[in-house]
């Protein structure tokens, strides 16, 4: 079962937000950690930047911390990692719907 949290908890059109999201570590083949700061264009659409991740194996799940920036409030969808791209390891990882908070 995977889980999901933010930091700040509610959070709005422009904020810097980090998500943690933990997974089971048999979904994907991934180092067992992994820092990327500059995520390029391919994670900067007109609904969310993704600035960064970190990736930790942590028993039988993995844990990624994503720094993002939200563009447009309600339901949201960051841009699927692929790993084979960017680090040693295999598959693409979608991330949950994330719920943006209007400030009106």
């Amino acid at each position: 079962m995977s889980d999901i949290s933010f930091s700040p908890r509610n959070f709005f059109v422009g904020d810097r937000v980090v998500g943690v999201y933990l997974f089971p570590s048999n979904s994907l083949v991934l180092p067992s950690s992994l820092e990327i700061t500059d995520m390029g264009e391919s994670f900067d659409t007109d609904t969310v930047t993704l600035h960064s991740i970190k990736i930790t194996k942590e028993g039988s799940s993995h844990k990624i911390e994503f720094e993002f920036t939200p563009w447009k409030s309600g339901i949201i969808e960051v841009p699927s990692i692929d790993f084979s791209q960017i680090a040693n390891g295999s598959g693409i990882l979608t991330l949950p719907k994330i719920t943006v908070d209007s400030i009106t």
